[in-house]
């Protein structure tokens, strides 16, 4: 079904109430179509610029189409990486799920005294680096 406005003969004999409603995307203020529409009004604008560039500033047409290209996408990557990195510093840098919460675990020293310190190859000793005295107070 094609939509058809025939001007006053539609709206007089009521016929646009029998006309579907169109789908969310294709309502004039939906985000799709508003920016379907700045990407024309830009489009436009553009082709206004390389007119300028070329006739008034006797510029190479293609350095024009280039210039017209090139510079809105440079802007738009600065603009993009100075959002990140603003965000990143006022917020801080994420952490994983994981990690939430947790503490980092400290490097375990080897202890020395009469039950068991170091052993020749640098390891811990037989009871797991813990000295006696620590493993007592841990079974109590």
């Amino acid at each position: 079904y094609q939509r058809r406005v025939r001007g006053r003969q539609f709206l007089e004999a009521r016929e646009w109430e029998g006309v579907a409603p169109l789908a969310w995307y294709r309502e004039p203020g939906s985000l799709p179509m508003t920016l379907f529409g700045l990407m024309t009004k830009a489009a436009l604008r553009a082709t206004e610029y390389h007119g300028v560039m070329t006739r008034e500033w006797g510029m190479n047409s293609t350095l024009a189409g280039c210039i017209l290209f090139f510079l809105p996408l440079i802007g738009l990557i600065v603009a993009f990486i100075v959002g990140v990195c603003s965000v990143h510093f006022a917020l801080g840098k994420a952490k994983p799920a994981e990690l939430v919460g947790m503490q980092r675990a400290k490097p375990r020293q080897p202890s020395g005294g009469a039950s068991g310190g170091a052993s020749a190859s640098g390891g811990a000793s037989s009871s797991g680096g813990v000295s006696g005295g620590e493993e007592e107070k841990k079974d109590r």
